[in-house]
């Protein structure tokens, strides 16, 4: 169960890292 709950939490942090990732490269592109 810790093992689960571990992975789902590494889980969210990866969405979250690629959520960034994606906005910091929509804001430096120009428009």
């Amino acid at each position: 169960l810790a093992h689960a709950e571990r992975s789902d939490v590494i889980v969210c942090f990866g969405s979250l890292y690629q959520v960034a990732a994606v906005r910091k490269r929509f804001y430096s592109s120009p428009a």
